[in-house]
């Protein structure tokens, strides 16, 4: 939606292996094209099988996660929007900044992107990490 440019490393058919974590994000189209995308939804299923951690912010909860199916039943948060949230009712839908749900982190928007990638590093890295880059990115 800001016309920003990011260019991958490598591609989804270029991996080997699997990635640590796979961490979707928001915006649109963005977000609609990563729930279209059988390549990203593969490699989301892979990695939640292997107990890998998956992370979605902003609009990419629900336009790929839950489109996936890989919310339902389960604890997560996503941007407000009550229209796409109520297609999936079968998703526990919560207006936290972040929720954690088994190997699945959400997240709100743009105003919780810190939160979010403190919770991805405490996961990745531990709690001293993520308490380092708290403090060297002077979060309160």
């Amino acid at each position: 939606s800001r016309k920003l440019s990011i260019m991958a490393d490598v591609l989804i058919d270029e991996l080997c292996g699997l990635p640590d974590a796979v961490i979707l994000p928001g915006g649109m189209p963005g977000a609609k094209n990563l729930g279209e995308s059988e390549p990203v939804k593969r490699l989301v299923k892979e990695c939640l099988s292997q107990g890998r951690l998956v992370a979605a912010i902003c609009a990419a909860p629900v336009m790929a996660l839950a489109k996936f199916g890989m919310l339902s039943g389960k604890n997560a948060t996503g941007y407000p929007d009550a229209e796409d949230r109520a297609g999936y009712p079968d998703v526990k839908w919560s207006d936290d900044d972040v929720v954690e749900d088994g190997n699945i982190i959400t997240s709100r928007g743009p105003g919780t992107a810190m939160a979010f990638a403190l919770k991805i590093s405490e996961r990745l890295c531990g709690p001293h990490m993520a308490a380092v880059v708290k403090e060297k990115a002077l979060v309160r």
